[in-house]
């Protein structure tokens, strides 16, 4: 449904026009307050680029710091974690693109573009099939906490989640070659690729996910005469000292986080606890996969996900946060659809998360604190929205609407 002159003059007689008008609102509001802030992500895929584009190699310390360094206009302690490029070799002809032009002017057109591109996704879920009131959904989208922090911190999270979300549905359709080509843009962020193909072999969709995974290789091999073996050697490196980027169950994943009240029990920070604790997740990953193989494609997705993504580190996880009102209703549409009440209860928690949390703190957004404080509670949102609309359901029923 196009965004014509029809429908706008159409939409501000209806009922949906002061919901229309908050949506934009929000939206304008959350591109303003973080417009100037040069997100980490952009740093590193700029720095990348502009190494790569040089003919060096973004994976050596060095070279990879005193870019960072000048990008930011200054040493940034906390960049990277004293690690070269911590992303996979496919971004790098991306991120070579950024490099095209002046750091400020190619950080306004990253804005621009995925400030456009976000705009588009949520218009196309917000009015598909007709939904009514759209609006509603598009305001629980936009007022998602992994909303905001990905919009602030890991843009990148912006342009992998159409990719997912697109890829699957034309998989679920019998279209494996396209669909294989947009999940392997996935690789970019290697933890992410495991979690995929364990699902698509778990729904029987060999095909899709050995041609996902073929995609991803010729992408890698296609980087590889130009970066140079010695540079791969040095990415390995990376992903060794940064083992996070692509195991789950780490010691700064959501799952983690959510039972670490279990070492007030346990006197100590005692290896023994967190062996207990993977063990625990790792029980609980392997019932929801099981349950997965039971379920209708829909739902399945969303099941095995959450699961997934709560063993990722907060960085990913709290990101993809956001994108959960899309997986529950598109994909458990057909199954399972939403009520527009739902969107509304979302939208009333999602406002009260904002204000408890402080993503608007006058002193600006601290992503560690954020982190260390949200963590407990982010669990407990990708539960829930992970689980569906069971709260929309029980208010349904109170009210037997």
């Amino acid at each position: 449904m196009g965004l014509t002159a029809k429908r706008l003059n159409g939409l501000w007689r209806s009922d949906e026009g002061p919901i229309f008008l908050c949506l934009l609102t929000v939206f304008l509001a959350i591109l303003w307050r973080y417009w100037s802030q040069r997100g980490e992500d952009f740093v590193y895929y700029y720095c990348a680029g502009r190494i790569f584009s040089g003919g060096g190699s973004p994976y050596r310390l060095e070279t990879y710091q005193a870019c960072l360094q000048w990008a930011r206009g200054g040493p940034n302690p906390h960049i990277t974690g004293g690690l070269g490029f911590p992303y996979s070799p496919i971004a790098l002809p991306v991120c070579s693109v950024l490099a095209w032009f002046a750091p400020m002017f190619s950080f306004a057109l990253w804005n621009v573009t995925l400030a456009l591109g976000t705009a588009a996704v949520i218009w196309w879920i917000a009015t598909r099939d007709g939904r009514r009131p759209w609006a509603w959904w598009g305001l629980l989208l936009l007022t998602s906490p992994g909303f905001i922090l990905a919009w602030s911190y890991h843009k990148m999270i912006l342009v992998l989640f159409p990719c997912l979300l697109w890829g699957l549905r034309l998989a679920r359709q019998g279209h494996d070659i396209p669909a294989a080509s947009l999940l392997a843009v996935l690789s970019i962020k290697p933890q992410l690729v495991p979690g995929l193909l364990v699902f698509l072999a778990l729904r029987g969709r060999w095909r899709v996910c050995a041609l996902t995974a073929g995609a991803m290789a010729i992408l890698l091999l296609a980087v590889v005469p130009i970066l140079g073996f010695s540079s791969m050697g040095e990415w390995r490196e990376v992903l060794l000292s940064h083992h996070r980027l692509v195991l789950p169950f780490d010691s700064q994943s959501l799952f983690v986080a959510f039972y670490k009240p279990l070492r007030f029990i346990f006197p100590g920070p005692s290896r023994g606890v967190l062996i207990a604790e993977w063990v625990f997740l790792a029980v609980l990953m392997i019932l929801g996969v099981w349950q997965c193989r039971k379920l209708k494609w829909e739902a399945s997705f969303n099941r095995f996900w959450v699961y997934y993504l709560l063993a990722l580190p907060y960085s990913t996880g709290a990101d993809f946060l956001w994108a959960f009102p899309f997986f529950v209703e598109t994909l458990e549409s057909e199954e399972r659809p939403w009520k527009s009440y739902g969107a509304k209860i979302g939208v009333a928690i999602n406002i009260a998360l904002a204000a408890g949390l402080g993503f608007y703190d006058p002193a600006g957004l601290a992503r560690i604190a954020y982190q260390d404080r949200a963590g407990y509670l982010t669990c407990a949102l990708f539960i829930f929205n992970g689980a569906g609309d069971h709260l929309s359901r029980i208010v349904g029923i109170i009210f037997r609407r």
